[in-house]
């Protein structure tokens, strides 16, 4: 039987990868908890070590597992971090070429939703943080101020889903 080619090898740990994020998400399984060893990978996926190798680093360079090496090494869940979903959301934008004037008006419909919430879950220790330092300088520092204002609106709003989405539509 010929060995797989290159690219059918990518393929395949592509669709290994997604096997073991389902895997994941369908148990529900916490950000630490243990998968094994590479080899139990091996045996448990039925593919070749260097498929499975791709697969793992596919997964790890998403951000959706860790592995360490030695002793006490292994393959442990990770909790994907904002950055990286983002990455990923503005990935496939990308990918599918979404329109300029339809990212706008996410953008609209984003930043509305961001204001509803941080006005409705703003506390007195949050007014600090709203108030910019740069608030009584003159315009030059307008844009980095901005930029500090939004970022504290968003912490207001104490939602990660849509800090991910805002920070996703904002990578475009």
């Amino acid at each position: 039987m010929p060995l797989p080619s290159p690219a059918h090898a990518r393929k395949l740990a592509g669709r290994l990868a997604a096997r073991v994020t389902d895997e994941i998400c369908g148990a529900a399984l916490p950000a630490g908890t243990s998968l094994g060893s590479e080899a139990e990978f091996v045996q448990r996926l039925g593919a070749s070590r260097w498929t499975v190798r791709e697969a793992l680093q596919i997964l790890e360079s998403e951000g959706q597992i860790r592995i360490r090496r030695g002793r006490y090494g292994g393959i442990f869940v990770s909790a994907p971090t904002v950055a990286s979903i983002s990455s990923t959301i503005s990935s496939y934008l990308e990918f599918v070429r979404v329109d300029v004037s339809e990212v706008v008006e996410a953008r609209q419909m984003l930043d509305a939703n961001l204001l509803r919430l941080a006005i409705e879950r703003v506390n007195p220790d949050d007014i600090a943080h709203l108030r910019s330092p740069f608030d009584l300088q003159s315009d030059t520092e307008g844009l980095h101020a901005g930029f500090v204002q939004y970022e504290a609106l968003l912490n207001t709003a104490r939602s990660p889903v849509l800090k991910t989405f805002v920070r996703a539509v904002g990578q475009l």
